[in-house]
């Protein structure tokens, strides 16, 4: 079955860099804080089964990555930068063990070296009511937590979009940017929106540091973000990634939000609509923190979407935009009346209705964003789903 391959396949590219692990060995990756000369620096280091090291570095000073890579020889770790920039020589590392971790030497191809002393890194605390994506950083990946508690936000525009009070953050290393809300919900709901808006904020940035370490001087990472709709039952925003983290071209995805603005919480498709019998599905495909759904409700939730859901909406959008649906114009083929291609659609709440983006592979991404596939919301009301909502007329 398709099950959302397309989505699943380049959200696991670009969010690969959520890493596991705390112990060194076949248990997984190990951080290090320590200095290379005088510089601080943060390093994670994996050795596979047969003694091959991979790894990676920054300074503390910049926060890009550098690759690393090498072998065991003895009890010794020998491995080298692999800068995709350069065909030549590139700096070496030798590490051997110490008492406090690691201690060794850094070696420029011109003769340059300088000492390494590396300890385990100790993990500074989550505070009482953490940003969601920073506590799931902390446990699964602290390469990356050390990196973004390093990081600040700068303040940017303030806005009034539907009456309510936006302030606009970026991260300017990565350029990533998004919004708070500062006015116009309760306190405590705002609270609980702004975490998650926070959450989407530092997850793209993750993500432009592991687009570009996998991309190497070709590598490139966009976001954009933008609001659609704000009402005192939902919050949507459209966010797009434009990212090239290897690969012959750039590809595009993807992440709106989509809340509940009464309680902060993430709103799925079925949250929102049920077309089947029984009670709806909540089911969220990438929920931080979570490894897996009982296999009874990813199996119904699959079976809904491969079976019934994407059938149903190619039947609403041919009798609402019957010419959009068979005129291919200057996209050459884009087959909408192809259900697959909105079984698993990106989808967020509009002034005009639930606006669905279809899957396309990269090669036909002309097909995307179509300018008119918004269900109007006279229709989702008569399919509602398993949470409450007051949707527009």
């Amino acid at each position: 079955m398709f099950k959302g391959l397309l989505l699943r396949t380049c959200r696991l590219a670009l969010y690969s860099v959520l890493l596991s692990g705390s112990v060194w060995a076949s248990e997984g990756k190990q951080v290090f804080t320590g200095t290379l000369g005088q510089a601080p620096i943060v390093v994670e280091l994996f050795e596979d089964m047969v003694g091959d090291v991979q790894g990676r570095y920054f300074y503390r000073k910049y926060h890009k990555d550098l690759r690393l890579e090498g072998k065991r020889e003895g009890d010794a770790l020998v491995l080298e930068e692999s800068r995709w920039d350069s065909d030549g020589a590139h700096p070496s590392l030798r590490l051997e063990p110490s008492a406090r971790g690691w201690h060794g030497e850094w070696k420029s191809p011109d003769g340059k070296a300088l000492k390494i002393e590396l300890s385990p890194a100790q993990i500074p605390p989550l505070p009482a009511e953490p940003i969601p994506y920073l506590a799931l950083m902390h446990d699964m990946a602290p390469y990356d937590y050390l990196r973004l508690l390093e990081l600040k936000l700068k303040p940017g525009k303030k806005q009034n979009f539907m009456g309510y009070s936006l302030q606009w953050w970026s991260e300017p290393e990565s350029g990533a940017t998004l919004f708070e809300v500062v006015a116009g919900y309760p306190q405590p709901a705002r609270k609980a929106i702004n975490l998650q808006l926070s959450s989407s904020l530092w997850q793209a940035v993750v993500a432009y540091h592991g687009c570009l370490l996998a991309g190497g001087y070709e590598g490139s990472f966009e976001q954009t973000a933008k609001p659609m709709l704000l009402t005192p039952s939902v919050i949507s925003v459209s966010v797009s990634h434009e990212f090239m983290c290897g690969g012959a071209s750039p590809n595009q995805d993807q992440f709106p939000i989509n809340l509940d603005a009464s309680t902060g919480r993430p709103l799925t498709l079925e949250d929102v609509m049920w077309i089947a019998e029984g009670e709806p599905i909540h089911y969220e495909e990438f929920m931080p923190g979570r490894d897996h759904y009982p296999a009874e409700i990813t199996d119904a939730y699959y079976d809904y979407r491969n079976t019934l859901f994407g059938r149903w909406l190619v039947g609403y959008f041919q009798e609402l935009y019957p010419r959009q649906m068979k005129d291919t114009g200057d996209q050459g083929g884009c087959d909408y009346d192809n259900e697959q291609r909105w079984t698993f659609a990106n989808w967020y709440f509009t002034a005009k209705g639930l606006y669905f983006n279809p899957n396309f592979v990269q090669a036909a991404s002309a097909c995307r964003w179509p300018s008119w596939s918004y269900l109007p919301y006279s229709i989702v009301k008569k399919t509602p789903g398993g949470v409450p909502l007051q949707l527009p007329d």
